[in-house]
Formats: C-alpha cells, sequence, structure tokens
C-alpha cells in the first residue's frame, strides 16, 4: 500500500479518480483537501491492492483533529494485517512555512493525534507523512521518543543497513535539502518494520 502526502484533489474529481485507479485493481482513499482558494491544496490519502491488504478509514474521535481532518491535515487509516491485529497510521500535512507559528500548528496537529491515539483501541500506530519541519525535532516527537520509546525512523534508517538522517525534500534546484517527510512509530509497530530506504 501507498500513502501520499499531498494530493490537492478537488472533492467534485475524486469519484473519477477512484473509479480510474480501481480499473487498474488500485483502492483509494482521499481525505477532504482544503478548498478555500482557487485551487486545492492539502489533502491526504492511501492506495492499496484488495487483493493483497484490507484498508479502511477510520473514525477520528478527537474534536481538533477532526476538524483538522477536515482540512485536509490528516488522514486516519487502519490496516487489517490478520490474526486480529491491526495497525493504525496517522497521515498528516503539517503547516508549510517552517515559521514558529507555523510549527506550532504542525506540533498542534500531533498533540490531538496522540489524543485521539488514547480514546482508541490499542496495537501498533504510526504518524507519518509530510511534517513541514524535521520530524524528530519537533516538541511532540521528541516527548514521544523519550518517555514512550516511539522512533523516528529515518532518524534510525542504519539500524536497517540505510543512511540515517537522509533528505527527503529538495523541492528547487537552489533549496535546501531537509528531512521534512518522515514516520514515526511506537514500539508495538518497530517490531514489524524490517527495512528502510528513502527512493530517490
Amino acid at each position: 500500500f501507498v500513502f501520499f502526502l499531498e494530493h490537492k484533489v478537488m472533492r467534485k474529481d475524486m469519484k473519477r479518480l477512484k473509479a480510474a485507479r480501481k480499473a487498474a485493481d488500485w483502492m483509494v482513499h482521499f481525505s477532504p483537501s482544503h478548498e478555500g482558494g482557487k485551487k486545492a491544496s492539502a489533502g491526504v490519502g492511501v492506495m492499496w491492492r484488495a487483493a493483497d491488504v484490507h484498508i479502511h478509514p477510520e473514525r477520528i474521535k478527537d474534536p481538533e483533529l477532526q476538524e483538522a481532518h477536515l482540512k485536509g491535515m490528516v488522514g486516519k487509516y487502519t490496516v487489517d494485517v490478520g490474526w486480529e491485529t491491526a495497525m493504525t497510521f496517522y497521515n498528516i500535512y503539517g503547516e508549510s512555512g517552517g515559521t514558529s507559528a507555523n510549527i506550532a500548528v504542525t506540533e498542534a496537529l500531533i498533540l490531538a493525534c496522540q489524543r485521539d491515539m488514547a480514546l482508541s483501541h490499542q496495537g501498533p500506530h504510526a504518524i507519518l507523512g509530510d511534517f513541514n519541519a524535521t520530524p524528530c525535532k519537533l516538541g511532540p516527537v521528541k516527548d514521544l521518543i523519550a518517555v514512550d520509546q516511539w522512533t523516528d525512523i529515518g532518524q534510525r534508517a542504519d539500524w536497517w543497513g540505510g543512511t540515517a538522517n537522509e533528505w527527503t525534500c529538495h523541492s528547487r534546484s537552489k533549496a535546501k535539502r531537509s528531512r521534512i517527510d518522515g514516520v514515526v512509530v511506537d514500539a508495538e509497530m518497530l517490531a514489524t518494520i524490517h527495512s528502510f530506504e528513502v527512493e530517490k
């Protein structure tokens, strides 16, 4: 399955695009995008092959996170891996801009994910997506790592023979390379990971 981090798809186009993917044996789910301007922005989602795995959009229970969902900043998905085990993924789109105010919005989004986890089933959890900041430098992620034994997978890629802290984003030729896309996981999810790499 494949998570996508900013689809920018308008609601009126979603049905057509879903049908096109289904014709190619892919199922797809789009979260709402933000349609406040001439073009849509944000919006996250996931694609999967139904023959291989079952993925379900999950109800968001935290009110603040639900509000962020409607703005295209988060999607919550349950992946049924069998043996009465389900993994929960929060696919987030952090606020762009890089200012302290932008970072505060992204940190509030992660805190809302944590509150929602507390209201939902136990089990492996991951927060992934375009953080628009280095994941392990965000306050709530630091706390998850220090207190709750979470792991920033990109920061620890060398555990699987990869390159730790490898850049993931180089949007323009003169722009500084950055690691603003990532995956952070709890200890239960960490135990299921066998490899990691950044595809260029």
